[in-house]
């Protein structure tokens, strides 16, 4: 709800999204980046020229609007939290179309076209923020152009997967995520078997006991290319990009009436052989699937790699 605030005071007026509200109450909100937008004021020119003082305006009371909400985002359990971009909506899976919830229906159609509207919707959102920006002189490009569209895999017998690796296996027989060598590099993730207190004069704590490291040692640069060698893959290259090269991926999979953000794994950053390179910075993708045991299994469908 909207109110008047005092326009004889300088306010700075500040309110937590419906979503920020959801992951502040599951101690999940991190404080990352930080925009500014003069969307709620206008600019008029005072008798010298100069910007007329704005300070005797009345503003209304900042509120929540779902262009507030840019990208996709997920719980715990990696479902899609509800989204409105445009016309079209989501809740859990399920995709809808229209503004008004009472004659909302599914949306329906070509795959391409789904995703296509989805991410016309989040660009649009992040349009309205009009958000405050620099433009660097020095930097003639301003577009963002790729070598294609698109990367097309079919799958067969001996593709992507070969015959002589795991092609079939169970949830259960597939490493759980604190075994999984895609997350043994995070600190969480780490053998950490108990020791005592340190007493004084010992350099090191002594361990309580005997204790065997179930998981694996964090994914290598060179294993992971030689694994990859044997798996098709796609090369695409930004033909034009600015010079920070700022990227954001939102990676869906869409299924006839569903569409779900699919989980990724930063896999750190590793050297280059190109000089020119900054690091080749790995990302595993896939889903987060949970066993008999309730135990969480992450299954890789791809990997991507930014040089």
């Amino acid at each position: 709800m909207a109110g008047i605030l005092n326009s004889k005071e300088r306010v700075l007026d500040t309110i937590f999204t419906d979503l920020g509200k959801k992951q502040i109450a599951k101690g999940r909100a991190k404080f990352k980046y930080v925009s500014l937008t003069d969307r709620h004021t206008f600019y008029q020119s005072g008798p010298d020229g100069e910007i007329a003082d704005p300070s005797d305006r009345i503003y209304f009371e900042v509120a929540n609007r779902p262009q507030d909400q840019i990208m996709l985002t997920t719980d715990e359990k990696g479902e899609i939290l509800p989204y409105t971009g445009g016309e079209i909506s989501i809740t859990g899976k399920k995709v809808l179309s229209g503004t008004n919830q009472s004659w909302q229906k599914p949306v329906t159609g070509d795959a391409k076209e789904k995703i296509h509207n989805l991410l016309l919707g989040s660009i649009q959102n992040y349009r309205d923020q009009q958000i405050v920006g620099i433009r660097d002189i020095f930097d003639e490009n301003r577009k963002f152009i790729l070598s294609t569209s698109e990367a097309n895999f079919f799958i067969s017998e001996t593709s992507p997967i070969p015959k002589s690796d795991v092609q079939t296996t169970t949830i259960e027989s597939v490493e759980s995520l604190f075994q999984d060598e895609r997350l043994a590099h995070l600190d969480n993730f780490q053998f950490l078997p108990p020791v005592n207190r340190k007493r004084a004069g010992e350099e090191s704590a002594s361990q309580i006991g005997s204790f065997v490291s179930l998981g694996q040692k964090p994914v290598g640069i060179q294993a992971l290319e030689k694994s990859l060698a044997a798996r098709v893959g796609k090369v695409i290259t930004f033909d034009e990009t600015s010079r920070e090269n700022n990227l954001i991926c939102q990676i869906v999979e869409v299924l006839p009436n569903q569409v779900q953000k699919l989980s990724i794994i930063d896999a750190g950053v590793f050297p280059s052989s190109d000089l020119d390179s900054q690091g080749r910075h790995v990302f595993f993708v896939g889903k987060i699937l949970t066993d008999d045991n309730e135990n969480q299994t992450f299954v890789n469908i791809f990997t991507i790699i930014f040089d």
